[in-house]
C-alpha cells in the first residue's frame, strides 16, 4: 500500500514539475502579444508601427501574476483591460472589458 502511495507521489511531483516549467514568463506574453496585435492591425504601416511599438507598450501597461504552475497577464491599454492565463506555454485570453473609471471627486 506504501509503494502505490510513494509511485503516486512521485508521478504528482513529476506533473507538477513539468507544469511549472511551461509557466510561460512575461517576456514570452510580451512576444505573443505584439504578434497578436500585429495581426489585428491588417499588416502594412500598421502593422510596422505595430511591430515598433507593441513590445515597449505592452511591456510598460502589463501587470504579471506568477502562481508557480500558471500565470496571469493584465494589461490596460487606453479604456481596456485584457486578462490573460499562461500555462503549459500558451496563452488563453479570459476577459476583455471596459476599465471602469474612479469616482471624482
Amino acid at each position: 500500500m506504501q509503494r502505490r502511495y510513494f509511485a503516486l507521489a512521485i508521478i504528482v511531483v513529476i506533473l507538477l514539475s513539468a507544469a511549472a516549467m511551461t509557466n510561460p514568463n512575461k517576456q514570452q506574453y510580451v512576444g505573443w502579444a505584439k504578434l497578436e496585435i500585429i495581426q489585428e492591425s491588417g499588416g502594412g504601416l500598421m502593422g510596422i508601427i505595430a511591430s515598433v511599438a507593441a513590445p515597449t507598450l505592452v511591456d510598460a501597461l502589463t501587470k504579471a501574476n506568477d502562481y508557480f504552475l500558471f500565470s496571469t497577464y493584465t494589461t490596460t491599454l487606453l479604456d481596456e483591460e485584457i486578462v490573460i492565463l499562461g500555462a503549459f506555454n500558451k496563452f488563453i485570453p479570459i476577459s476583455k472589458g471596459k476599465v471602469e473609471q474612479q469616482a471624482k471627486k
